[in-house]
């Protein structure tokens, strides 16, 4: 009886173990789903937020170039260079926080070298705006320029 007892809950015992593996299984598949998930939402959300910066300031070049207007800007630039700071700060702390690929961590440094270029770019039309020389506009046509062969390499890489 004792033997039949043991049996029966040695039994019960090995098909719990098993239930439990199964289930931290399943749940290590899940954060990994969850995981991808965050990550590919990083990757969109800040390819929009790039997009839209570089799309800004190409609208307000394009305004300076056709109708010579300077002013009113500089919410706009305040609000860009806002923007990059943050997206910056938190591709930092998903980097210091959250076990990445090492695909994962070149897209992250993509974006970040975009951030970095996009954020000189911007510093340059606000230069040029405020002191209205035709250097510093220069300086800030090439850095969009090189901004732009960036994005559009960064994007096609998908």
């Amino acid at each position: 009886m004792k033997s039949l007892f043991l049996n029966i809950f040695l039994t019960v015992i090995l098909i719990l173990s098993f239930v439990i593996v199964s289930n931290n299984e399943a749940q290590a598949v899940d954060l990994q789903q969850e995981k991808a998930q965050l990550l590919e939402s990083i990757g969109v959300l800040s390819s929009s937020n790039l997009y839209l910066v570089y799309l800004s300031l190409s609208l307000i070049n394009e305004n300076i170039v056709n109708h010579l207007q300077l002013d009113g800007y500089q919410d706009i630039l305040d609000s860009i260079e806002n923007i990059n700071q943050l997206t910056e700060e938190n591709l930092k702390k998903i980097r210091n926080n959250v076990s990445l690929s090492d695909t994962d961590i070149d897209f992250i440094d993509n974006i970040e070298k975009a951030c970095v270029i996009l954020k000189e770019d911007s510093s340059l039309l606000n230069r040029y705006l405020k002191s209205k020389k035709e250097s510093d506009y220069e300086l800030f046509f090439s850095k969009h320029t090189e901004a732009g062969k960036y994005l559009e390499i960064l994007f096609n890489n998908k």
